[in-house]
């Protein structure tokens, strides 16, 4: 692995040689005022007291997290204070990113790596004189995780992903490990959260649909499993990195033609699968403990997420709209695809702004805001039904919707994620909302029928970051 820790440890020394503070705007990459909502600053550093690992919720001003004397205690409190209920989008006691990594961090130095470096990453972008603290950690973690990675196969790391999941039991075998275990909770909130970030990587590394195939044997009903909409999100985040390619391919216009086909023959097929999922009943939810964020909030970010995959398979493929309604024009497929956008940042709306589930929100907000095109739709007939047990009843909502408004709703909230969690990337998807407005915008001035996807203008503005 000298390949990756030779280099690694380059970096780390560079970084800690070279590196000064800078006076830099507090959100990192952007460079534009955002002129559609109202910013604040960036949040303060909190740390709890040495009972934060269990109990949430007890946070104090400690101050900036600035020294480098004794930083692992502090970066350990940060991320009990602050940095937990961003990752798992609701807290309690029993939340498993606190719980299982309390445990974990004091048992496996990999593991508490992760755990210092995760933590050193919020702070670092807010403040400069923590950006050495969090380089040393980042790399150290990476040079970490490299040499334990060395020393497994696949074979050993299949076993040990195997035990993870069927920890505390003699027999580790598949069936025994999914229907013998008293409380499934861990393992499903950690088979969810990988889904959840094999999603996010799907639409900035170029994978193929079947990369989330491992988590298959570790989902319970397929058609109810909560996890699978995320199996789902990472392969229509395949399939559009690869409509990508083919848009700006230069190859012959058959071969390009023969691909674009296998990409519709497979865009069909999760069409198909999406049509298939049922959405868990009421019944099949625990309480998260957590006051702030209901279990509703998670059903309606389930039923927005659901709704996000199909926008994203008629952005990319166009013939999934026009082989159900028949031949639409531009104009049509458009209003087609903001009734769908709408619909889909209308239970976003219905979720509180203090809830914990917002940190999970920018992949929505993302893909539905990047849809709206500035205009004014007139007697629209949007269906604003939430088809989730226990949700309020459904109403159909008629009249002028004005994109603006939405425009503006999906950029204020995009704002306060940034000013919430603090990361550079918040402001890279606010960007590249932004430059696909404008391209829009340029477009309909030309009265151009192309169409403008936010993967295109994250890639060909070098924006590429996790959504989420």
């Amino acid at each position: 692995m000298s390949w990756f820790t030779e280099p690694a440890e380059k970096l780390r020394l560079a970084l800690l040689s070279d590196l000064q503070p800078l006076e830099r705007n507090p959100y990192g990459e952007s460079t534009e005022a955002p002129n559609r909502s109202t910013t604040g600053s960036g949040p303060a550093l909190t740390l709890q007291t040495s009972d934060a690992e269990s109990t949430p919720g007890k946070q104090h001003d400690a101050g900036i997290v600035s020294r480098l004397a004794d930083s692992s205690t502090k970066l350990r409190a940060y991320y009990f204070s602050d940095t937990c209920r961003i990752l798992s989008a609701y807290d309690s006691p029993t939340n498993p990113l606190r719980e299982s990594v309390a445990r974990l961090s004091t048992e496996q130095p990999v593991m508490n790596a992760c755990f210092l470096s995760i933590s050193a990453s919020h702070p670092s972008q807010q403040q400069c004189e923590m950006s050495m603290l969090a380089a040393n950690h980042h790399t150290g973690t990476l040079s970490s995780l490299a040499a334990e990675c060395s020393t497994l196969d696949k074979q050993s790391f299949r076993l040990f992903f195997k035990t993870f999941f069927c920890e505390g039991h003699s027999d580790s075998s598949a069936n025994s490990c999914f229907q013998g275990q008293d409380d499934p909770r861990p393992r499903h909130f950690f088979v969810g959260a990988l889904a959840y970030w094999e999603a996010l990587m799907s639409f900035v590394v170029d994978n193929s649909t079947d990369t989330t195939d491992y988590l298959l044997p570790f989902r319970d009903d397929v058609e109810r499993d909560v996890s699978q909409l995320f199996i789902y999100l990472s392969r229509i985040g395949s399939l559009a990195r690869q409509a990508h390619h083919l848009r700006r391919a230069t190859a012959s216009p058959q071969l390009t033609q023969k691909d674009r086909h296998e990409l519709l023959s497979q865009g069909k097929h999760l069409e198909e699968l999406i049509g298939q999922y049922r959405f868990p009943r009421q019944d099949q939810f625990q309480s998260t403990g957590d006051q702030s964020t209901p279990v509703l909030h998670f059903r309606f970010l389930a039923r927005s997420c659901e709704l996000s995959i199909m926008l994203e398979l008629c952005r990319a493929f166009p013939e999934l709209l026009r082989r159900d309604q028949g031949e639409l024009d531009h104009d049509t497929q458009k209003q087609h695809l903001s009734t769908l956008a709408i619909t889909i940042l209308t239970l976003i709306a219905k979720i509180p702004e203090t809830t914990g589930t917002r940190a999970s929100h920018m992949p929505v907000l993302v893909m539905a805001g990047s849809t709206l095109q500035v205009q004014r739709i007139e007697d629209m007939n949007i269906d604003m039904e939430v088809s989730t047990e226990g949700a309020p009843g459904s109403s159909r909502t008629g009249g002028q919707f004005d994109i603006q408004f939405w425009q503006l709703f999906v950029d204020s909230r995009l704002d306060k994620l940034a000013t919430y969690i603090g990361l550079d990337t918040l402001r890279r998807a606010c960007r590249i909302v932004r430059e696909n407005w404008a391209r829009e915008d340029r477009l309909l001035l030309l009265s151009s029928l192309l169409h403008v996807h936010w993967i295109d203008v994250m890639i060909d503005n070098g924006l590429e970051t996790l959504i989420g």
